[in-house]
């Protein structure tokens, strides 16, 4: 029914695109006009459509942090589809057809719609603010006036979508995630650029492929004048883009018809441009923009209903079984070794002189066995213990012990074991107080005196953090993006462990050249005890039970 149903509102859309194409082209076409598109360089089609993926691409960013921050946990390529489908809603009327997505995710993973309406309102009005920064900035060459301006417009409208928002019932963890200072200040960035980065980029590009003598940062304004061979005032072009397309948003007329061109065309009239060659520059331009938008839309409800139909089929509890033999072959070998060999020395540092034979561990989320095999060669008995068999498979051999099982309720008595470790595995219990519960079952099959060590990915460095959250899941099967990050100071307050050191280190990529491993880890060992070790890739987190 729902694909129906979107199948329709495609092929609704597509005709209003085109009734609105007609009519554009019978209300501005002169021959004149038509003569400047048949002349225009069409060919720069490619990149124009290629800047307005990007800074889609920007936004999708921006809408998966905002839901984050809200505290809602949806798998990457699933919200991407979903994000893509919903731009259809770009041919509606303020963009109002986008709430759509809203109506998807609560249907496909249960998010209650007031979150994610509240997510959608809280995104225009950035949108909003940030054209107008930019806008204004650039006709008029003063920011801190035009700040205290967009300030003043918005932050009462700000307010009034807070307060609407607590009345609808939106709870406090949701709306000290969204309103809370950082959030503000990195969703206006992602925004700033998600405006801004065709006008900075678009015209250096073009003007390498046509040696036009336009200055390097011509914007978007002057992107369809580039086409057509004339240059103008990059700030003059990026501010008519942006008001031209504030004033359209604004004017509610569907995907700003009449009302973005017409603003945009007096903007380049105004500029010392003919009628008819900026009727053809803006034609460029919105075909670019918001042709491409709609486009990217019906390739999303492709992708979509993939998803949706891969999602059907698998089974989320058996996600590591389904992926074992993808997720064996995704290591290089040499770096794997070398941070193998590196995890397993911090830890066998702190277990310290005591017969390695006599002492008993457990490897907590063993995956393929490696850590497994590493400590069993340096003499430890160590029993592996994962919920997915087919890596069980892979982990079983003749030196270690394997057994299926749960983080939550582990298989073995009170107080057995000398020592616990595991490796990148609690980000994956993403319920609230499921880490917290692992813990305690760590705690319990620990002796008085035994060694917890925690391997994880340190999200106090940014990049990687942004790596693991929005990239890698797209690249790789294996993370879904709804991991649940630890971050080194939740070590200090675990319910009766005592937290013994935080370790960090590494900061090479997998993808280091072997004949690079040697001088890079010499500069590595260096970042590591300087001050700029605590944004290192990894950590190491070794805690104890009290005697």
């Amino acid at each position: 029914m729902m694909r129906s149903r979107l199948m329709q509102l495609t092929v609704l859309l597509l005709l209003v695109g085109a009734i609105m194409a007609g009519l554009w082209g019978f209300f501005a076409g002169t021959g004149e006009y038509l003569e400047s598109l048949g002349a225009a360089r069409w060919w720069f089609l490619a990149p124009m459509a290629g800047l307005t993926v990007v800074s889609l691409g920007v936004r999708f960013i921006r809408w998966h942090y905002l839901l984050r921050r809200a505290d809602v946990r949806v798998p990457v390529r699933a919200n991407l589809a979903i994000y893509f489908a919903s731009l259809l809603g770009l041919a509606t009327p303020g963009h109002v057809g986008e709430l759509i997505r809203c109506v998807l995710m609560k249907r496909r993973f249960g998010v209650p719609l007031r979150v994610t309406a509240l997510t959608w309102f809280y995104e225009r009005l950035f949108d909003v603010a940030a054209l107008g920064l930019i806008g204004a900035v650039m006709v008029t060459g003063s920011m801190w006036g035009v700040m205290v301006l967009i300030a003043v417009s918005v932050v009462p409208i700000g307010v009034l979508i807070a307060m609407t928002a607590r009345r609808v019932g939106v709870g406090p963890v949701v709306m000290r995630g969204l309103f809370g200072p950082a959030t503000i200040a990195i969703t206006l960035v992602m925004s700033l650029g998600a405006w801004a980065l065709p006008g900075f980029l678009i015209s250096l590009g073009l003007m390498m492929s046509v040696g036009e003598s336009a200055a390097w940062m011509d914007g978007v304004g002057t992107l369809g004048l580039m086409s057509v061979g004339e240059s103008a005032a990059w700030m003059d072009g990026v501010g008519t883009f942006a008001s031209s397309t504030l004033v359209g948003n604004l004017a509610l007329m569907p995907a700003g018809v009449v009302t973005t061109g017409s603003v945009a065309i007096m903007g380049l009239e105004e500029m010392g441009v003919g009628l008819a060659l900026a009727a053809a520059v803006v034609s460029l331009t919105r075909l670019a923009s918001v042709g491409v938008g709609v486009l990217m839309g019906v390739l999303g409800c492709g992708l979509m209903w993939a998803e949706a139909r891969r999602a059907k089929e698998a089974d989320p509890d058996r996600h590591f079984d389904e992926i074992a033999d993808e997720y064996a072959q995704q290591f290089s070998s040499h770096v794997w070794d070398y941070l193998l060999d590196r995890k397993i020395t911090l830890m066998t540092d702190h277990l310290g002189d005591r017969e390695p034979a006599a002492q008993v561990g457990l490897d907590l989320g063993c995956g393929l066995g490696q850590q497994c095999g590493a400590m069993a060669a340096r003499g430890y008995r160590v029993i592996g213990l994962d919920p997915a068999l087919g890596l069980l498979r892979h982990a079983r051999t003749d030196e270690v012990d394997v057994v299926n099982g749960d983080a939550l309720r582990l298989p073995f008595a009170d107080g057995v074991l000398d020592f616990v470790y595991t490796v990148g595995v609690l980000h994956h219990l993403e319920e609230p107080g499921m880490q917290e519960r692992a813990c305690a079952e760590v705690m319990r099959v620990l002796k008085p005196g035994g060694l917890f060590f925690v391997h994880e990915t340190n999200p106090d460095n940014p990049l990687f953090r942004f790596y693991m959250g929005y990239v890698f899941p797209l690249l790789k099967r294996i993370d879904m993006g709804t991991e649940r990050w630890l971050e080194p100071r939740f070590w200090r307050e675990v319910a009766g462990l005592e937290l013994a050191t935080v370790t960090h280190f590494t900061f090479l990529p997998d993808f280091v050249p072997k004949w690079l491993l040697g001088p890079a880890s010499r500069v590595e060992r260096r970042l590591e005890r300087g001050r700029l070790s605590r944004y290192s890739v990894h950590y190491l987190a070794a805690m104890r039970k009290p005697e």
